[in-house]
């Protein structure tokens, strides 16, 4: 906006400056954008609105900066599991501010289970499923269903995904053929 300076002295005589217009940035108001959860060795990008003459340096913790951490926009590859952060200092016309800190989650990879008999009888079908609910569900045969129907012996296996782009695999899961029962004994 346009500023004029006044002086005034010990009598209150006034006297008026040039006017000069002056150019407020507000960067201390700006908000660091992007995800706040994130899956161990996973890379997201983050964010503030870019000001001309302001100079960026980008600091993460539990994680490594992949791109110029010197602009307005970063991407993080986060390395460490647990509570992360991001912060930005800004330096503009001498003035220093720092946005921040944001918090991260970043998790672990998923870790399911497969529920289920490990038996199956001669000529039945057993179903195995997924403790939790995941947005992807990968079987050791190829089927993308929440469980998997098995009528035969074998070690079976899920690959997960949840919304937030992480994933993990199941321990195997052996499932044996039940011997059929004699009924003359």
């Amino acid at each position: 906006g346009m500023y004029t300076v006044t002086a005034t002295d010990e009598n209150g005589c006034t006297s008026c400056l040039v006017s000069q217009t002056i150019d407020v940035i507000p960067i201390s108001t700006d908000l660091i954008r992007g995800r706040s959860t994130a899956c161990l060795n996973s890379e997201t990008s983050l964010t503030v609105e870019e000001h001309p003459g302001v100079s960026y340096q980008w600091v993460v913790t539990g994680g490594t900066i992949l791109t110029d951490a010197t602009i307005a926009s970063v991407r993080v590859r986060w390395t460490n599991s647990g509570i992360a952060t991001v912060s930005l200092p800004r330096l503009f016309s001498g003035s220093r501010t720092t946005t921040g800190p944001m918090l991260i989650a970043v998790a672990d990879s998923l870790q399911p289970t497969i529920i289920g008999s490990a038996t199956v009888c001669p000529g039945a079908t057993d179903v195995l499923s997924v403790d939790g609910l995941y947005t992807g569900y990968i079987w050791s045969d190829g089927t993308t269903s929440t469980s998997l129907s098995v009528t035969a012996p074998g070690t079976y296996w899920v690959r997960v995904t949840d919304s937030e782009g992480c994933a993990g695999t199941s321990q195997p899961f052996t499932v044996t053929s039940a011997s059929t029962p004699d009924p003359f004994t």
